[in-house]
């Protein structure tokens, strides 16, 4: 376990821990993934300057606009602008797990996707109560449509495991489900720590779910610095050891 040299409650560690404080300094600070920096992802809900939602939001946004990004290349015909006010185009997208709706203005863009038409953004949250959310099991739902990007922020962990009754294969039929919901050339992209779901690590190291990539990111700091590392660096990774909250995470995607 690792140990702090001074008590929890001293001023030093509430400054860190503020949002203020993160708000001044995360703005300065970059994480790696894939070659690529990022910005710490840094919000008042959830703390998110203090645990993986830090890394997680800010790499699933910005595959949810590659995705987009590809699949106009993949279609236009004409200018980009063009294509979008015209007909022709769509791109749907899942979220798996109300997240990104608290920190981007979802409502405001579904009413957006309706006026412009082209783009369908759907959320599924099994529990949370919302009104732009779809409050169904995942593996029962069977929408008319399927989504050109489908992704799940920290939320597959919980499948069949925070559940009234327990399922060690949910996590597979969960998987099985939302690939067979994507379009052709769609993308499925979850994140989820290690450590926390001892089953759900099993089925990763056995390679189970059939992931077209499989990366990982390890915390390094108290401060919640974050780098890229391969699988065997994090395979004995704990939750909230050494530090709160997920210490690696798991960012994987299946192409369809």
């Amino acid at each position: 376990m690792f140990l702090l040299p001074f008590d929890i409650q001293s001023p030093f560690l509430r400054l860190i821990h503020s949002f203020e404080f993160a708000r001044k300094t995360f703005r300065y600070k970059r994480f790696v993934f894939l070659g690529k920096k990022y910005s710490y992802f840094c919000h008042r809900y959830n703390a998110t300057w203090k645990n993986e939602r830090a890394v997680e939001v800010p790499i699933a946004w910005r595959f949810l606009h590659i995705q987009l990004r590809k699949k106009l290349l993949q279609t236009a015909s004409k200018p980009w602008r063009d294509t979008i006010e015209s007909k022709e185009f769509s791109f749907s997208v899942l979220e798996v797990g109300d997240v990104l709706s608290h920190y981007f203005p979802l409502s405001n863009l579904q009413e957006g996707a309706k006026k412009c038409g082209f783009l369908n953004y759907t959320v599924l949250d099994k529990y949370e109560k919302a009104g732009h959310v779809i409050n169904e099991d995942v593996i029962e739902y069977s929408p008319r449509t399927k989504f050109d990007y489908i992704c799940g922020i920290s939320t597959l962990e919980h499948v069949g495991y925070d559940e009234d009754a327990p399922d060690r294969c949910k996590t597979l039929k969960a998987l099985h489900t939302l690939k067979g919901l994507l379009n052709p050339g769609g993308r499925l992209l979850v994140t989820f720590p290690l450590g926390y779901n001892p089953n759900l690590d099993v089925l990763l190291k056995s390679g189970f779910f059939g992931f077209t990539r499989t990366y990982f990111l390890q915390r390094t700091t108290h401060l919640n610095a974050w780098r890229q590392v391969r699988y065997k660096d994090v395979s004995k990774a704990k939750y909230d050891q050494p530090f709160h909250n997920a210490n690696a995470v798991c960012v994987a995607w299946f192409d369809a």
